[in-house]
């Protein structure tokens, strides 16, 4: 009996989450945009850098159990766009690059 084929493992992946959060998100979206994401690890702690013409920041957020990434954006944030943010694990690998061309300060 041949053996079964070994699903490729997820990559991670992260995009800009405004209007509709995921069911296990907040049930009221509050005022900066958020970012949502999957194909992490469980639990495991992922650093997100946006960078910026102006700098850039670094903060981390944790996993869910099931690999899924929800983190609101950094009130701060909107003094670097337009941005680039990305995830990073502990494993070294990167998710997709996000851009963020422009976001109101509050």
């Amino acid at each position: 009996m041949p053996p079964l084929p070994v699903p490729p493992p997820r990559e991670p992946h992260i995009a800009l989450c405004v209007g509709s959060l995921p069911p296990s998100g907040p049930t009221r979206l509050a005022s900066p945009p958020w970012i949502c994401g999957s194909g992490f690890r469980a639990l495991e702690m992922v650093q997100l850098v946006a960078t910026g013409r102006r700098g850039s920041l670094a903060w981390q957020v944790r996993a869910t159990p099931a690999g899924g990434l929800l983190t609101p954006v950094p009130a701060g944030l909107c003094r670097l766009a337009p941005l680039w943010v990305v995830a990073r694990t502990p494993g070294g690998a990167f998710s997709n690059v996000l851009a963020m061309p422009v976001l109101r300060c509050p």
